[in-house]
């Protein structure tokens, strides 16, 4: 933060507790930073003006070459590994789709219907589990609960291989959506630990576009399966999800030893990195890890934006949780095999993971959200459209690469509303309740998505492409909307307060006032 003065201020340390443990810990505060025409002085330690250099953003570092270091240690160490986490998380919530192609109806002597209310259930559990999932990960480790969700749903994942009617398929979806409950909207929240909220965006995205990797991955498994054991071949998805379900028990066993928790406590961090990697947490407006703040609970409920968003992301996820189970399904209605649908669901998630990365980039460079978030999923709405208007059997590709619009409408937009969400609440409480609001509501749709697609509307699957359209032109409306609002309450407290650059809201206390702090400023 820069100031007019030669004075030097003292820097105050904030004192939080590491959550999941007594132990108080003392926190590095953001740098207290003066500067004068000629030399700057940063927490009583005297650089030159020359090597700390002041940004176009305002803000005066002590090193840029260690922060960026310490940026790519931290994205090696953990958006890699959550990443991983995610691919395996989705091919477990998704690999139905391809067991269906594969015979688990027939084998089940489940009906269509059956079936449908099967993926339904996962989402009962999964919006059951949603906020206290969020808040027991404030007030366990990150490290510890996200290992404890993901062995647990490995283990739901496998067991679906044992089922043999609706009873047990059933079962093992809700308890599936319960313990995936416990990792994927709290990852936002664990990412807030560690970058600052211009980074979150570009972060999230790498986290979701494993989910798009995901979609690729299960349809060259299930194409090897297929091929390995026959198209038809007893039992082929029951291969299918113990290859996938196993992993999963792997990776959550190895979760409690590989991620780490929080800066004051990474024992892969030097203690000047730890030191680096506070100050840049309190860089902008700041609240300690310390426990469940009830204010920030009620704050986060009465918010119109969290209940915005929760549109936007209910206009999301309706073809999301269609389009991730049934894609198979949709691409063999054009006319191919069992077989060839498996591999033609690939191309769809490359394009969309593509296009997942550069709006991510661009989203944190800008650092605009809505508008990203409107564009795409005006393309997805334009990739239903097709898939309505042309039915005609030579009009084959034209309805494949419809498919590859829906896709890449839907998958790039969804990380983009997980980071709006974290980077416009004002303290880390409110913005587990905020993720877990938006996400929940949200999943209380996906179970109604879940059911649009039924085998009476094969193979054009009009009315499941209708409400889907719907559901995404719903999106792109409401998203630049709430960018309007949110413009407008900054462009008020400009008026009132002044203009406050990003560098202003270093170490900005929020933990009484939160967002609604005169000094925050919001990411359109």
């Amino acid at each position: 933060m820069s100031s007019t003065t030669g004075n030097e201020t003292p820097a105050s340390v904030v004192t939080a507790s590491v959550p999941g443990s007594d132990q108080k810990v003392k926190d590095t505060p953001a740098p207290e930073v003066t500067s004068t025409a000629d030399s700057v002085k940063v927490s009583g330690s005297e650089k030159d003006g020359a090597k700390n250099a002041e940004h176009a953003d305002g803000f005066l570092e002590q090193d840029r070459v260690a922060e960026r270091r310490l940026v790519r240690k931290l994205d090696l160490r953990l958006v890699s590994w959550i990443s991983l986490l995610c691919l395996f998380g989705v091919l477990d919530r998704t690999n139905a789709g391809n067991a269906k192609l594969f015979g688990l109806l027939e084998d089940t002597h489940m009906t269509d219907g059956q079936f449908l209310w099967g993926l339904s259930i996962f989402f009962i559990g999964y919006v059951i589990f949603e906020i206290p999932a969020n808040l027991l990960l404030k007030k366990f480790t990150p490290s510890k609960w996200i290992g404890f969700a993901v062995t647990l749903w490995g283990i739901c994942s496998t067991c679906h291989a044992a089922v043999y009617n609706f009873a047990g398929f059933a079962s093992t979806r809700f308890f599936l959506g319960i313990f995936e409950a416990g990792f994927g909207p709290g990852v936002p929240l664990f990412f807030s630990f560690w970058y600052t909220r211009t980074e979150m965006a570009w972060r999230t995205a790498l986290f979701f576009a494993s989910a798009t990797i995901s979609g690729a991955f299960g349809g060259a498994i299930a194409y090897g399966i297929g091929n390995a054991v026959g198209n038809e071949g007893a039992g082929a998805w029951r291969y299918l999800f113990i290859i996938e379900g196993v992993p999963s028990i792997v990776l959550g066993l190895l979760t409690f030893w590989a991620l780490p928790d929080f800066p004051e406590t990474a024992k892969f961090l030097s203690e000047d990195e730890k030191k680096l990697a506070i100050a840049r947490r309190h860089r902008y407006a700041h609240d300690s890890t310390e426990g469940v703040k009830k204010r920030q609970v009620i704050a986060a409920f009465k918010d119109y934006k969290n209940w915005m968003t929760a549109i936007v992301y209910i206009g999301l996820n309706v073809p999301l949780a269609s389009l991730s189970v049934f894609l198979p399904s949709i691409i063999k209605g054009l006319g191919y095999t069992n077989l060839e649908a498996q591999l033609l669901t690939i191309p769809p998630y490359i394009a969309a993971c593509v296009v997942l990365i550069i709006t991510a980039w661009n989203s944190d460079r800008t650092r605009q959200r809505g508008l990203h978030v409107s564009a795409t999923a005006l393309v997805g709405a334009v990739g239903y459209a097709l898939l309505i208007a042309c039915t005609s059997e030579s009009q084959v590709g034209v309805r494949y690469f419809a498919t590859v619009l829906c896709c890449c409408g839907i998958y790039p937009a969804v990380p983009q509303v997980l980071a709006w969400v974290s980077n416009n609440q004002g303290g880390d409480t409110k913005r587990a309740v905020g993720l877990a609001i938006t996400i929940q509501f949200t999943h209380i749709f996906s179970a109604a998505g879940s059911q649009i697609y039924r085998n009476t509307d094969a193979p054009l699957y009009v009315t499941g492409h209708i409400i889907s359209l719907s559901f995404m032109l719903m999106a792109s409306v409401v998203s630049l909307l709430l960018r309007t609002l949110l413009k407008r309450e900054n462009e008020r407290r400009d008026r009132v307060g002044g203009e406050v650059k990003e560098a202003e809201m270093a170490g900005l206390d929020v933990k009484l006032l939160g967002d609604d702090h005169p000094k925050f400023r919001f990411i359109l």
